[in-house]
């Protein structure tokens, strides 16, 4: 049996007529999404801070660029918390789990990212254009599933 979180591996599977469940327990999956997902912001980063500099002292602030980026997830999940306790305060989301809550919250604003990339040069501009394509396969194929009434949840 085949599990898979995003709903285009599970479409493919099932046109190659395997079993498919929605799940979070595809490593696979997982590090893909997540190293395009740290990808993008590392690029988006780059473009805006980055981008003007000579060559050379782009080099040199690659790694604290990173920390950088890894300072902004942090705050980004911290805030997210805060969002979802006014939401939830608000009589909004209420009935979805936290995970999921936060998965919104980050694929809106990396997909915002990604938007914003479309407008600058090189490879940031690439990475804005792979998460955008993979979001709106994504996107596609949960409807297609939705009309064929495949899309099966497990631990549901």
């Amino acid at each position: 049996m085949n599990e898979f979180y995003f709903a285009l591996p599970r479409l493919l599977a099932r046109s190659r007529a395997n079993q498919h469940m929605r799940s979070e327990k595809n490593s696979l999956e997982a590090n893909v999404v997540g190293t395009l997902n740290h990808l993008l912001v590392y690029a988006f980063a780059f473009a805006l801070l980055l981008k003007d500099l000579p060559g050379w002292q782009q080099v040199l602030l690659l790694l604290p660029l990173a920390v950088l980026v890894l300072i902004f997830w942090l705050l980004l999940l911290y805030v997210n918390s805060w969002i979802i306790k006014l939401l939830r305060a608000a009589g909004l989301m209420r009935a979805l789990p936290n995970n999921r809550a936060q998965t919104l919250l980050i694929s809106i604003v990396t997909t915002a990212m990604a938007s914003k990339l479309l407008f600058s040069e090189g490879w940031p501009r690439c990475v804005g254009l792979l998460w955008l394509a993979a979001v709106g396969l994504n996107l596609l194929a949960a409807t297609l599933l939705a009309f064929r009434h495949g899309d099966r949840y497990a631990d549901e």
